[in-house]
């Protein structure tokens, strides 16, 4: 739950933050921008605001006494305030991440996204940007990201990062120095995640969270060999994102040997052409194995 409604911005926090209020002034206007990048100019005027100093000083009790207070914070900072086309957070410089068997991996963005690095101090950024061909393949693992540039991202310095494109990699200043993020609420498909040291294509996952909650549920049912969800499963092959039908493949492959062939076998006429070749390529495997 953010800080602020943008519905119900109330009349005392656009007093006591104005530099907010005309943020949510401007996106709520008829004619305001309704794409991402389009609310640059506004974003920047409130990135060199006074609101990240009066916020912090103005709240700081409040939030400490607020029983409410568990709602506002997560892991990754503070939500701020949820705009129709994208959030503000306060928190920490992510680093990178850590997968299976400790693995340390950096991934593309699901999301467009905005760094203001708040300080008190720099950071050492790597930027690389994921090979075109590759962004909407579940499958391809023989391309590697690209080296853009190497920089120390200052106290005022803003990046710009595109979702499905671009990959960073903060290997130090991460622990004492805070960003303003403002991330767009649209999502990509999906996600590829990179061993950190050799730039290895380790898996995929999905980029918006209604797809990742099934493939989550998918992988569960497998687990638990839970064959009165086949039904389930089989009906998940509907779903809008191609990779989220191949999930239901294997996941019904890995339960029932009848009911996976026969979605397997739809799978060979699957409108996206990536699903199509791993279904044919699943099928030549199968039929070199006994029944």
């Amino acid at each position: 739950m953010p800080f602020f409604s943008f519905e119900n911005f109330r009349k005392d926090d656009a007093q006591r933050y104005p530099s907010l209020a005309a943020l949510v002034e401007s996106a709520m206007e008829s004619n305001a921008p309704r794409d991402f990048w389009s609310f640059l100019p506004q974003l920047s005027e409130f990135f060199h605001s006074d609101f990240t100093s009066r916020f912090l000083l103005n709240e700081l009790n409040e939030i400490g006494a607020d029983i409410n207070y568990d709602s506002l914070v997560y892991d990754v900072g503070i939500e701020i305030i949820r705009f129709p086309e994208f959030t503000i957070w306060i928190g920490s410089s992510r680093n990178r991440s850590f997968g299976e068997a400790g693995r340390s991996e950096l991934a593309s963005f699901a999301n467009d996204i905005i760094y203001y690095n708040l300080g008190p101090s720099a950071v050492q950024v790597t930027q690389y940007r994921c090979p075109p061909s590759q962004v909407n393949s579940i499958f391809d693992r023989s391309l590697r990201p690209e080296f853009v540039r190497q920089f120390r991202q200052k106290p005022g310095d803003v990046i710009k990062l595109h979702a499905g494109k671009d990959i960073l990699d903060i290997v130090g200043g991460t622990e004492d120095t805070y960003q303003m993020y403002v991330v767009s609420t649209r999502a990509q498909s999906l996600v590829w995640h990179y061993d950190a040291e050799t730039l290895e294509p380790l898996y995929c996952s999905a980029g918006s969270t209604r797809a990742s909650s099934i493939q989550q549920s998918l992988d569960i049912l497998v687990e638990l060999n839970f064959r009165a969800g086949l039904d389930a499963i089989a009906s998940t092959f509907e779903a809008r994102d191609h990779f989220v039908r191949w999930s239901a493949v294997k996941a019904a492959l890995a339960i029932d040997d009848r009911t996976g062939r026969e979605i397997l076998r739809r799978a060979l006429q699957d409108p996206h052409p990536h699903v199509r070749k791993a279904a044919a390529r699943t099928v030549k495997i199968l039929d070199t194995l006994p029944r």
